[in-house]
C-alpha cells in the first residue's frame, strides 16, 4: 500500500515537471515568435523611437523686462523699495513687505506656516503678540528674489505682464501680486479694514505724507493719483531690481 502511494505521489511529482517544462516552452516559443520581432522592428525603425524630451538649462539673462504700461525707472524703484519697507502699508501699520522677506533671509523666510499681521521678529524668530486671533497664512513666503524672471522659458522669453506669481500661480504679473498681501486678513490687512476698504485707507495716509507726494510726483508725474494702481507699479520696479543672475553659472 506504501509502495502504491509512493509510486502515485511519484508520478504526479513528473507530471507536475512535465508540465512545468511544457509551459516555460510555450512561452519561450510565444517570444521568439511574436515578441522578438517586433523588439527588433522596434529597433531598426527610427519612426517606431521617440526620443524624450531634454530640458534645457540656461544662465538667466542680463536684462530684466518690465510690462509695457509699467517701464522700469531709477525713481520709480526707489520709491517701491520706501512702500516695501514702510509698515504703514498695512491696516494695524504693524508689518511691512520686508517682514517675511527680509534680505537677510534671502527675501524670504524660515517658518513653515508665515506669520503676518500682529507679528513681531524676523524669520524663524517671528511670534505673533499676544493676545492674537490672527490665523497663520496659509504657506510660507516664498523668496521675491527673481521673481522678476517669473514665466521664462528655455530660450529666455517671457511675458512680464503674465508672469505667474505666489506657490500657486493664481496671480499673473508682479505689479497684481503687490497688492494681494495688503488685502489678506492675515499677510497685511488684519482686523482694521475690510477687504474692500484697505487699498483706500492706504492710498489716504500715503497721500497725507508731503514727502511722499513728492515721491509719487518724481515717479509718475504730477497728475498721476496717490492710488493703488501706482503704488503696485512702484513696488513692482522695485522688486525687478531684486535679481541673482550673475553667479559664476550665470
Amino acid at each position: 500500500m506504501d509502495l502504491t502511494c509512493d509510486s502515485c505521489a511519484y508520478n504526479l511529482y513528473a507530471l507536475n515537471l512535465s508540465n512545468k517544462a511544457v509551459l516555460a516552452m510555450s512561452i519561450k516559443f510565444y517570444i521568439s515568435i511574436i515578441v522578438l520581432p517586433i523588439l527588433l522592428w522596434s529597433c531598426g525603425n527610427p519612426s517606431a523611437r521617440k526620443p524624450e524630451a531634454v530640458p534645457t538649462v540656461a544662465a538667466l539673462p542680463k536684462g530684466v523686462k518690465a510690462p509695457m504700461n509699467n517701464p522700469s525707472t531709477a525713481k520709480k524703484a526707489h520709491l517701491g523699495k520706501l512702500l516695501f519697507y514702510d509698515p504703514i502699508l498695512s491696516g494695524g501699520k504693524d508689518i511691512s513687505c520686508v517682514s517675511c522677506h527680509h534680505p537677510a533671509t534671502g527675501y524670504a523666510e524660515f517658518l513653515d506656516l508665515s506669520i503676518g499681521s500682529n507679528g513681531k521678529g524676523l524669520g524663524s524668530k517671528r511670534v505673533f503678540n499676544t493676545p492674537n486671533t490672527i490665523p497663520l497664512m496659509k504657506r510660507n513666503s516664498p523668496t521675491i528674489l527673481n521673481t522678476a524672471y517669473n514665466g521664462i522659458r528655455e530660450k529666455g522669453d517671457y511675458d512680464p505682464e503674465n508672469a505667474a506669481m505666489f506657490w500657486d500661480d493664481r496671480i499673473k504679473s508682479l505689479e497684481k501680486q503687490a497688492l494681494e498681501p495688503i488685502k489678506t486678513l492675515e499677510e497685511m490687512r488684519g482686523h482694521h479694514f475690510e477687504k474692500k476698504q484697505i487699498l483706500t485707507e492706504v492710498a489716504e495716509r500715503l497721500e497725507a505724507i508731503p514727502e511722499y507726494k513728492k515721491l509719487f510726483a518724481a515717479a509718475f508725474g504730477s497728475n498721476a493719483p496717490i492710488d493703488s494702481i501706482h503704488i503696485a507699479k512702484a513696488i513692482a520696479a522695485f522688486e525687478r531690481t531684486l535679481v541673482a543672475n550673475n553667479s559664476r553659472f550665470d
